[in-house]
C-alpha cells in the first residue's frame, strides 16, 4: 500500500534456466504518469548465480486511488519474459493549484491569469489564497481570496512602475492543515 506522490522500492531476482548465459535488458512500465527505474538495467544471470535488481517507482502526485499493474520485462535477443506486480495506491484526499499558464508578460499595467483550485480523491474544504512577488516591485492579488474547492480564482499582477525584468509570482493555498504553492513567471518589458 502506498499513497500518490510517493516512491515505492522493492527488490526482485532475475535467474536463468539451464545453460542460458546472455545479457538481459530490463524495463518497467504500465502505470500512467509514474517513473520507473531498474538498477541495474542490464544483467547477466546464470542458473547458479541469479542477480538482484532494485525497482524504484515514483508515483505522480495527483493519482487516483486503486490497484495498478506494474509490468516488468526482461529481453534477451529473441527471448522475452514479463511479470506483473500489483501496486495498491491508497486514496489521499487533497487539493492542488493549477494556473492557466506558467508564465505571463506585462502587456498592460495589470495582467490577469485564471487559476484553478481542484481536488483529488474526494477532497472537500475551504482554501485561503494569497500571493507574493519576488523581487519586490510588482504587486499581486488573488480574487476571491477564499474558495470552496473545486473553484476558479483570478490572479492579478500589477506592474506598479517596476523596472524591466523577470519576476516570480508565488500563489499559496492553505486549508488550515495543508499548504500548497505554485510559481508563475512574470516579465516586465525593458524599455530603452
Amino acid at each position: 500500500l502506498t499513497g500518490n506522490g510517493s516512491t515505492v522500492t522493492f527488490t526482485l531476482q532475475v535467474s536463468a534456466l539451464g545453460p542460458f548465459n546472455s545479457a538481459v535488458k530490463l524495463t518497467c512500465d504500465g502505470i500512467p504518469g509514474a517513473a520507473c527505474t531498474l538498477a541495474p538495467a542490464t544483467v547477466n544471470p546464470t542458473s547458479a548465480m541469479p542477480v538482484s535488481v532494485t525497482a524504484t517507482v515514483s508515483l505522480p502526485p495527483r493519482m487516483n486511488g486503486g490497484i495498478y499493474n506494474l509490468r516488468l520485462q526482461g529481453t534477451s535477443q529473441s527471448i522475452s519474459r514479463e511479470v506483473v506486480v500489483p501496486i495498491t495506491v491508497t486514496p489521499k484526499p487533497d487539493f492542488f493549484i493549477a494556473p492557466a499558464a506558467s508564465a505571463v508578460g506585462a502587456a498592460t499595467d495589470t495582467t490577469t491569469l485564471n487559476v484553478r483550485v481542484d481536488q483529488q480523491d474526494g477532497y472537500s474544504g475551504t482554501v485561503q489564497l494569497t500571493c507574493s512577488v519576488a523581487p519586490a516591485g510588482p504587486t499581486c492579488a488573488v480574487t476571491p481570496s477564499s474558495v470552496a474547492v473545486p473553484a476558479d480564482a483570478v490572479l492579478a499582477v500589477t506592474q506598479n512602475g517596476a523596472p524591466g525584468g523577470l519576476y516570480q509570482v508565488t500563489i499559496v493555498g492553505n486549508d488550515g492543515t495543508h499548504s500548497k504553492s505554485v510559481t508563475v513567471s512574470y516579465r516586465v518589458p525593458e524599455y530603452t
